[in-house]
């Protein structure tokens, strides 16, 4: 398993200590510009995409992990953890020069944009969640948003023939 990608399953929870909410909002936008696509490979079912990040503060941000959970269940432990070690590889800045801060925290400058390519493998047979909701934390705070739907490509084969069908479960 490459570094920028996480495993989910039996097995898979962290211990990862909680951060805190500042008592000001995160002023950092967060989307997916495409709903991923749920596809099977090799005893596992991946799911790849892009999460956009820009930071709307005039000083830099500096992240110390991004959390993936199931946006039906978010209060239960991540689906998968990305901790800063691991997004130096996933973490690519638009417009500026890729920096960390003394503990390898990834900044995303003042005003500044960010594109993390995520990739989580679930076992095969494990729930795959129908909505994934991401939890973005700094050196100093937390925010949570960019909910998104992922589509599932079922094959199904008989009589000769085959097809793709595409959509949610």
């Amino acid at each position: 398993m490459e570094d920028s990608q996480s495993r989910a399953g039996p097995g898979s929870d962290s211990q990862v200590p909680a951060a805190k909410p500042a008592s000001f909002p995160l002023q950092l936008e967060m989307c997916v510009p495409f709903e991923p696509t749920a596809f099977p490979s090799e005893r596992r079912i991946y799911v790849m995409y892009e999460l956009h990040l820009r930071n709307f503060r005039t000083a830099p941000l500096y992240l110390s992990r991004i959390e993936v959970l199931d946006a039906q269940t978010s209060a239960s432990q991540p689906i998968a953890t990305f901790n800063a070690e691991q997004l130096v590889n996933m973490l690519q800045a638009i417009g500026t020069r890729a920096s960390t801060d003394a503990k390898g925290n990834h900044q995303i400058a003042g005003g500044g944009s960010a594109i993390v390519f995520v990739s989580i493998a679930f076992d095969q047979g494990s729930h795959v969640p129908d909505e994934l909701l991401h939890r973005v934390v700094t050196t100093d705070s937390l925010a949570e948003g960019a909910v998104i739907a992922i589509c599932i490509w079922k094959v199904s084969i008989g009589r000769g023939r085959w097809a793709c069908r595409h959509g949610k479960r």
